[in-house]
């Protein structure tokens, strides 16, 4: 469903999209296609472990087959697409341009503080400029969209299907920002990208500006929570932590927008917003209700 609206309850605008398991065939992998102010693409979901979007039946996972076979990850979102074109004078910059989540109220019980910390340590190793606010009214968890995906390719047109395995680009032409990694892995290439970008967003540079006649395409991958039990696992110290406590009702995010500074750093306005889709788990069904009301 669509989080453009503050409020959770399904809404006309709102509709249930595909969510892959990744044991489907490529051929038969459903995407959503979307348009929203800034941007207009198509959005790929694999979930492991969730019902087949076609047939809605669970599939026992015993990673033998499928996408998620041989791999640790168990979410991977790819978005390919153009951004619109506002004009010269309106040229948006990659670095204004950011990834995460951003709630509307705040979070319920929270681990202990020593967990937090924890925890937080481990996001932030894979994300350095993550920008997280976890008290107060409006949470959230940001970062830079030019350095989060572990794949990102710019090309004229799109190449080859959102379901085929996605790879950093060896080819200049295809960088973010013009200049590939001569590395042999993707894994690889994609740090160089990392961090290059990473110092244009602390510095606060306006370029790379986005260009509005190439395709873009960005893919996310996570292994950290397990979508199952609606939990973050953290290893055998620090164990896991149960998100429906702590989101209070809120879903999960696929958000990407302008960041907008003068809304205190949340991904809130409709005008800036890239793609915004909500992730639901039955557990947070229940503490939603009470809210929509």
């Amino acid at each position: 469903s669509s989080n453009s609206s503050n409020n959770n309850k399904m809404c006309e605008e709102c509709m249930l999209l595909p969510v892959n398991n990744g044991n489907e065939s490529n051929e038969r992998t459903l995407v959503t296609d979307f348009q929203s102010p800034l941007f207009e693409g198509s959005l790929l979901l694999r979930i492991r472990g969730t019902p087949s979007a076609r047939t809605g039946q669970v599939e026992e996972d015993d990673s033998t087959y499928g996408y998620f076979h041989g791999m640790n990850r168990r979410y991977q979102a790819v978005i390919q697409g153009r951004f619109l074109d506002k004009g010269e004078e309106n040229s948006l910059s990659m670095t204004d341009c950011v990834t995460g989540m951003s709630f509307y109220r705040k979070y319920g019980k929270l681990p202990p503080k020593w967990i937090v910390k924890g925890a937080l340590k481990v996001i932030a190793f894979f994300a350095p400029q993550l920008d997280c606010q976890l008290d107060g009214p409006a949470p959230r968890s940001i970062t830079p969209l030019g350095s989060t995906p572990q794949v990102l390719k710019v090309e004229n047109e799109a190449g080859g299907s959102l379901a085929a395995m996605q790879e950093e680009p060896t080819l200049d032409n295809e960088t973010l920002l013009g200049e590939a990694s001569d590395a042999s892995t993707s894994l690889t290439r994609a740090r160089f990208r990392k961090k290059a970008f990473d110092k244009l967003y602390a510095s606060k540079s306006k370029h790379p500006l986005v260009d509005p006649t190439k395709v873009y395409t960005f893919e996310f991958l996570q292994h950290l929570v397990n979508f199952t039990e609606l939990e973050i696992e953290l290893g055998s110290f620090l164990g896991n932590l149960q998100l429906a406590e702590v989101l209070n009702g809120q879903p999960l995010q696929i958000v990407a927008g302008k960041h907008d500074e003068e809304e205190s750093k949340q991904l809130s306005s409709v005008e800036n917003t890239l793609w915004a889709f909500d992730i639901w788990h039955e557990k947070l069904f229940s503490t939603s209700l009470q809210y929509d009301d």
